[in-house]
């Protein structure tokens, strides 16, 4: 109950922002191709991990996207070390080696069951063990022990076979929220590695962002990837105890063109959300699901498609589930979600 009071709060705040100005800022930092180049190739990475015969599929498959989002993946060497779907958290995604780019890659799915929604609404903080005063949100928390042994496992492995290969934690969304607790956690394990998260949430409090922004940059960086008029990297509000780990590397373009490299600056953590949120929530859909190309589209779309379509439409049909009903109540400014909820 309280985390799917959170939700309609959370969503409130985002919807009475629509129509923010947004302006260039006087610390970004325009990026390098190269980086560009990189910032593309692991946006990939993350939108394989959406298709089915990449998260439930057996060791040694390389990987492939049907849908054909994917396709600096496919033409590199790849294959699965390790595939897991599953759990309470329903947490899927891949570990796999790519002999091209020489990356050890782990990506993690963003949402697409209704025990991923499930973990996204869960969003409570709790106590972990990444550092003392640590605390992340219940749901993604959750997501990240039921795979965290037997993804380390399956690194340790790879670095043993391929000692020169730098991992690479990625996701999308809920997958990046992941990402980001298991950058962390690989790190203290001794891997180098390098976070990219692509529309990602804040996932914990100001100790855990604090001390995953500090990580030694000889152990790993950060790219926390947020695409301009993305709702969901303002999500949990910061006024539950949310922070976001840095930097962020914002892109500006539009969500139907890959940026050039002047359309992404490197700038610090935008705690209060300028700039993040879009001017309707049609466009903040839109942009969530497009970095680089549109990620999520190796699957159905699970139950986010009727939930598109009311806060789209803000009209609400027979079919729709309470939890819709209230999401449409809290994007039109209403009460009536809290009742639904009640």
């Amino acid at each position: 109950m309280v985390a799917l009071l959170s939700l309609v709060v959370c969503l409130s705040f985002f919807s009475a922002a629509l129509g923010r100005v947004i302006v260039k800022r006087q610390d970004e930092v325009e990026i390098s191709a190269t980086l560009l180049n990189k910032l593309e190739l692991v946006s990939q990475y993350a939108a394989a991990s959406y298709c089915p015969d990449n998260y439930d599929s057996n060791k040694g498959t390389k990987l492939r996207c049907a849908t054909g989002n994917c396709p600096l993946v496919e033409r590199s060497d790849t294959r699965i070390v390790y595939a897991f779907n599953g759990g309470v958290s329903d947490t899927s995604g891949f570990v796999a080696i790519d002999q091209t780019n020489a990356l050890v890659v782990v990506s993690f799915r963003g949402s697409e069951s209704y025990r991923n929604y499930a973990s996204d609404i869960n969003i409570p903080l709790v106590l972990t063990d990444v550092c003392t005063g640590c605390l992340s949100g219940a749901g993604w928390w959750l997501a990240w022990r039921e795979v965290r042994d037997s993804i380390a496992e399956a690194v340790r492995w790879s670095i043993e076979m391929y000692p020169d290969l730098l991992v690479v934690a990625t996701g999308h969304s809920l997958g990046g929220a992941v990402a980001t607790l298991a950058a962390a956690e690989l790190r203290d394990r001794g891997f180098m590695t390098d976070l990219v998260s692509y529309g990602a949430p804040r996932i914990g409090n100001e100790a855990i962002s604090n001390y995953i922004t500090k990580q030694p940059r000889d152990f790993g960086r950060n790219y926390r990837v947020v695409h301009q008029g993305d709702p969901i990297p303002g999500l949990p509000h910061n006024i539950f105890g949310y922070r976001h780990i840095g930097p962020e590397y914002y892109i500006l373009s539009d969500n139907e063109n890959r940026p050039s490299p002047d359309d992404v600056v490197r700038r610090p953590n935008d705690e209060d959300g300028e700039g993040i949120l879009g001017t309707n929530l049609i466009d903040g859909f839109a942009a969530h699901d497009f970095y680089f190309s549109k990620l999520p589209v190796c699957y159905d779309g699970g139950i986010f498609i009727p939930l598109r379509a009311v806060m789209e439409g803000l009209d609400v049909d027979a079919t729709a589930s309470p939890l819709e009903e209230a999401v449409a109540a809290a994007a039109e400014g209403s009460d009536a979600g809290l009742d639904i909820l009640a």
